[in-house]
């Protein structure tokens, strides 16, 4: 099933939250989570880091995957030290502004990242709470 709007705010909050309870700023802070796995409360959801060797010499890249049992990885946050970057890498319903498409995923979400030109993970963390903004449904009374 297509991940949708809803869920895909409370996702991307939940691991904005995570990175700023944390103190998460370098990707020093980002490393030190390898290996690390974070369940949530009530929830069969988990948040795991990982420290992924590259192909090319020297090259890391540290991955944050938010995992949802059965329907996948709606979130992946990257960062290539070396390199300067960020990417945060979401699947969802539709085509989301701002994200370049990378392809269709086996529940019909569309695959879709974002280069963020630093490795300041506080640029990150403004980059989710920016999307939760713009996906969750606004309830006027």
């Amino acid at each position: 099933m297509p991940v949708i709007r809803n869920e895909l705010a409370i996702y991307a909050d939940r691991v904005a939250k995570l990175l700023d309870n944390r103190n998460v700023v370098t990707p020093k802070d980002f490393r030190k989570l390898a290996g690390t796995t974070f369940y949530l409360e009530n929830s069969p959801e988990y948040i795991y880091v990982e420290s992924q060797r590259r192909s090319e010499k020297g090259v890391h890249a540290d991955v944050l995957f938010y995992v949802v049992p059965v329907s996948g990885i709606p979130i992946e946050v990257r960062v290539i030290e070396v390199r300067g970057y960020s990417r945060l890498i979401v699947r969802h319903e539709k085509q989301l502004n701002g994200y370049a498409m990378s392809g269709i995923d086996a529940l019909s979400n569309v695959v879709q990242q974002k280069k963020i030109n630093s490795n300041d993970l506080s640029y990150v963390v403004a980059e989710l709470e920016r999307l939760k903004e713009n996906l969750e449904i606004k309830r006027f009374s």
